[in-house]
């Protein structure tokens, strides 16, 4: 089975910052279905997790199956808020994976009672 990658990757860029007057190293990443270039700093301090082997992909593909999907409701939107954050914060993919399964179920409860 063939699968189509959503970016690039291409070798590391240096690109100057003409308005401070220093080189920064980006990654630059080539949209597969779009114009354009993503650039970002190697440098940041936001964290950036590791790209994945295919095996762990095809892993992951073939638990979506096993995750189980839940609505979390709440009325106080900072709680709402935190819950869902919790899912980026730990960075793991089965977790992003979860968030997907957990918001698409909430849409199609909310279609469903419209």
């Amino acid at each position: 089975m063939e699968t189509k990658a959503y970016v690039k990757w291409m070798p590391l860029e240096c690109l100057i910052f003409l308005c401070w007057g220093k080189k920064r190293l980006y990654y630059t990443l080539l949209p597969q279905y779009q114009e354009g270039k993503i650039f970002t700093p190697v440098d940041t301090k936001i964290f950036m997790r590791h790209v994945i082997t295919k095996e762990k992909a095809e892993e992951l593909i073939a638990d979506i199956p096993s995750v189980k999907a839940e609505i979390y409701e709440n009325n106080n939107m900072r709680f709402l808020s935190e819950h869902y954050q919790s899912f980026f914060d730990s960075h793991e993919c089965k977790d992003l994976l979860k968030l997907v399964r957990d918001v698409y179920l909430k849409e199609c409860d909310a279609k469903r009672a419209r």
